[in-house]
């Protein structure tokens, strides 16, 4: 989300932070508050949430902390909040979304692997939770999370599929934050924006985990070990093949298990 797109929803521009400013104590450091980064989370938490400025003269004070600064999960949280509140508590669209096309592999390839690329690329990060649990809405919980990882670290939502079919079957079932955040900011840093890049990084990332984790185990060969359940596109190569009509509604029939 760019700065053009935040003023082609909400007409906000640079000037407003000038506004945002005047509302403020003048015993605060305006530059230390209003850093280049802040800036740029105030416009993508102001498009996607859709605060103009008038709602955000009331969040911003709120996330300022004792050193003069403004807390960035607490900006998000406040954001959030008021949304919710003006939303009889939906959350925004972007836990609805798919994967955007640009980003998306061509269909045509009938693989283990592939079918399984073009189920996450489209289903919303909201329609896989939901089949995960057999059905049933997913917690607000694993929602913000999801959200979470969209916007606070700029994964797409078929990479976000990703990331949660992999920590669910690595973790015993467990979205958990902490987890999904670390390997969140990872994926961030290598600028992770498909679902192939994501699955291949989950495979590398789990083979050197294992090596490190069996090279410092030293208990006895002849203890059991524990078999680790795997997502099932795991170490499956992609074999180019044509899709027929039959496996094209194959494929079709995949995203009916997360709907």
């Amino acid at each position: 989300m760019n700065h053009l797109e935040a003023v082609l929803k909400l007409g906000i521009v640079i000037s407003d932070f000038n506004f945002l400013a005047d509302s403020l104590p003048s015993s605060l450091d305006r530059d230390r508050i209003f850093t280049k980064e802040i800036k740029e989370l105030i416009l993508q938490l102001s498009f996607l949430y859709e605060l103009d400025a008038i709602k955000m003269q009331d969040i911003i004070p709120i996330c300022i902390t004792e050193r003069g600064t403004i807390n960035k999960e607490e900006l998000r949280k406040t954001c959030r909040n008021f949304y919710q509140f003006d939303n009889h508590g939906l959350l925004p669209s972007v836990v609805y979304d798919s994967q955007p096309e640009y980003l998306s592999l061509p269909t045509g390839d009938t693989s283990k692997r592939a079918k399984m690329i073009y189920t996450f690329e489209n289903i919303s990060p909201y329609e896989l939770l939901k089949s995960k649990s057999d059905g049933i809405e997913p917690t607000a919980r694993d929602l913000r999370l999801a959200e979470d990882l969209i916007i606070g670290y700029g994964l797409k939502p078929g990479v976000v599929n990703v990331l949660i079919d992999y920590i669910l079957k690595t973790n015993n079932n467990k979205l958990t934050r902490n987890l999904a955040e670390t390997i969140a900011g990872q994926w961030q840093r290598l600028k992770i924006e498909t679902v192939d890049e994501a699955m291949s990084v989950a495979e590398k990332e789990h083979k050197k985990y294992k090596k490190t984790t069996n090279s410092s185990n030293t208990a006895p060969k002849q203890q059991p070990t524990k078999v680790e359940t795997l997502p099932e596109w795991f170490n499956k190569k992609i074999e180019k093949q044509t899709a027929s009509l039959e496996e094209q509604a194959e494929m079709q029939d995949l995203l009916k298990d997360y709907q």
